[in-house]
Formats: C-alpha cells, sequence, structure tokens
C-alpha cells in the first residue's frame, strides 16, 4: 500500500526570493585537536639535562684499578681516534651534549594543522559569503534564521524566521509547510508540531491535515489519522490523495467496505492514476475479491506502472482464480 504525502498544493512564488533560495546552511563540529603520543614533542629542560649528565658521571668511576677502567694505551688502541670512540658509544656525541632534547614524528602535527585549517576554510568562507549575500537582501536576516532552523531543525527559529518574512500571514503558510515537510523526513513527531502551527495561522488547508494525517498514520495514531483526513476531504471532496491515505488505513484496520468506498471516490477523481487501482486491487483481495483484484492490476499494468512486484502480484491474484 502507499501513503502519500501532499506537496502539489504548497503555494510557490516562483519570483520570490524567499522561495528561489535553496541553499541550506549546516553547523560544522569543529574536530578535536586530539593526536597521537608518537606526535608529541618531549622537551627536556637544561637543569634536567645537567642532572642527567651529573648522574650518569656520578656512575662511572673516576678511580680504581685496572680491571673498572682502561689505560691510556688500552684507548688509544681500541679507539684511534674520538670520532670512532663517539661512535662506538664510548665518548658522548654532540647531539646528548645538547641540553635540549626532541623528538618529532616525520609526518609533523603542523602538516595535520594545516590540513585541517584548509578544510575548515574551504567549508567556512562560502558558508559566510552566502550568509553575508542573504543579510544584505531585504528581511534577509529572517531568510538565513529560518534556512538554519530548517538546517538543524530548530522550530523556533523556523517560526522567528517566518514571522519576520511574512507576519505570520495566512496567505504564505505554505512556506511553512514547505518546512514542515522536510521536517517529517527525520522526525515526525517535529513535523506535526511544524504542521499544527499551519492549522494555527491558516485552518483552511486541506493539504495541511492531510499531511499531518499521514504522520500521524506512521506513529500509529490511527485515531488523530482518520480525523486529519476527513478534514481534509470536507475542506477538498476532490482530494484524491485524501480519500487514498484514508482507504489505506481503513484497510489496514480491517474496515474493507469504507476503504472500497474511499477507493472507488480517489479513481472516479483520478483514473489515470496508477496506483490508485494498485491500492484497491490489495483491499479487494483482502475481500476475496479476485477477480477485481486481478482487474486493478492489470489496470496498473496497462497505465505503465513502475513497480516491480506488480507481475507478482498478478500471478499470485490468478492462483485464486479458476483456471480456464
Amino acid at each position: 500500500m502507499f501513503l502519500k504525502l501532499d506537496f502539489a498544493e504548497v503555494p510557490c512564488y516562483e519570483n520570490d526570493y524567499t522561495i528561489a533560495w535553496s541553499h541550506r546552511f549546516h553547523l560544522i563540529e569543529e574536530p578535536e585537536n586530539s593526536f597521537k603520543e608518537a606526535d608529541k614533542i618531549e622537551l627536556v629542560s637544561e637543569s634536567e639535562s645537567l642532572k642527567a649528565s651529573d648522574a650518569e658521571r656520578d656512575a662511572v668511576p673516576t678511580t680504581g684499578s685496572a680491571d673498572t677502567r682502561l689505560s691510556d694505551a688500552a684507548a688509544s688502541s681500541a679507539y684511534p681516534n674520538s670520532d670512532e670512540a663517539a661512535a662506538s658509544g664510548a665518548l658522548p656525541n654532540d647531539e646528548e651534549l645538547t641540553p635540549w632534547k626532541k623528538r618529532r614524528d616525520p609526518g609533523g602535527r603542523s602538516r595535520k594543522k594545516l590540513v585541517l585549517m584548509v578544510l575548515a576554510l574551504t567549508i567556512l568562507v562560502p558558508l559566510l559569503a552566502a550568509g553575508a549575500a542573504i543579510c544584505s537582501l531585504p528581511n534577509g536576516g529572517a531568510l538565513l534564521e529560518y534556512q538554519i532552523g530548517l538546517a538543524i531543525g530548530n522550530r523556533a527559529l523556523i517560526l522567528d524566521g517566518y514571522k519576520g518574512l511574512w507576519n505570520n500571514d495566512p496567505t504564505h503558510v505554505g512556506m511553512l509547510i514547505q518546512a514542515a515537510n522536510a521536517r517529517a523526513e527525520v522526525d515526525r513527531t517535529a513535523a506535526i508540531e511544524l504542521y499544527d502551527d499551519c492549522v494555527r495561522i491558516n485552518p483552511n488547508l486541506a493539504n495541511c491535515y492531510m499531511n499531518r494525517g499521514l504522520n500521524y498514520t506512521h506513529l500509529r495514531r490511527n485515531a488523530l489519522a482518520i480525523a486529519d483526513y476527513d478534514k481534509a476531504i470536507q475542506l477538498n471532496p476532490n482530494y484524491s490523495l485524501a480519500l487514498n491515505n484514508r482507504a489505506c488505513l481503513y484497510q489496514e484496520l480491517g474496515n474493507y467496505s469504507m476503504a472500497l468506498k474511499d477507493h472507488d471516490r480517489a479513481i472516479a477523481l483520478a483514473p489515470d492514476t496508477a496506483f490508485l487501482y494498485y491500492n484497491r486491487a490489495f483491499t479487494r483481495r483482502l475481500s476475496d475479491d479476485y477477480s477485481g483484484a486481478l482487474k486493478d492490476f492489470l489496470k496498473c499494468q496497462s497505465l505503465n506502472y513502475d513497480e516491480p512486484a506488480l507481475q507478482t502480484q498478478i500471478d499470485e491474484t490468478r492462483k485464486h482464480l479458476p483456471q480456464i
């Protein structure tokens, strides 16, 4: 079964910058400044270096017998020059005598910081430029507030932006319905709150009730969904989408007779809409009307309905009919 969200009746003002503007602003979290231990620089102060040198010097005996100290001749024969002695470890080299010692990863912490800065600038500069461009427009601040609220899902910012743009004018509530439709994709409860605001500003928009009813349907709040579909159909008796959605909900609740009445009314209003026949076919099959279900499935096929399971449903329905 297919429930439909209605975008068709949302007013669209093509010459209005508030509708034509399509950018979305996204908050960017600053990445944590965390590096591996190997990336850190280890500094040893001069006093600590001198203390370490003193400790090492104290650990080597300066006097003693021949078994603890090489004679001058032995040292000269073993290490003909001071460079070899230093290389062998017998003498300290220049690096060991340096009072400050550093250890740095060749990759470099500074290189990572540079990459992060470039990425941040690449993302932030266009956003700041776009924000400045919006703010330069009439009511640009309100529009920016609306767009940021929509991007982060903040109802207060959306409403404040809308109020700043239109002063809660009921004739422009379509913009708020669009915001509610966008929120419905990620948070149906938050979307319902925005639809409530739409109804408060303009209680005579059928598509607002229909869309709110669809969100109630997904949340299994069936009584509220039926009430909203009823209100939408009351405001617009030719509203085939609302009739379809109410029929699908009646079918799910097991009220097949009411569902078929709504299916029939919807198809009478939009006889070339394939998914209306597809939905009625399921209700007919659940009512053991396999012949009627097959006719509806075949009608979908003749309307080139793009549904991968359509042929499977046709074959399954034919199994319940007598073979001719």
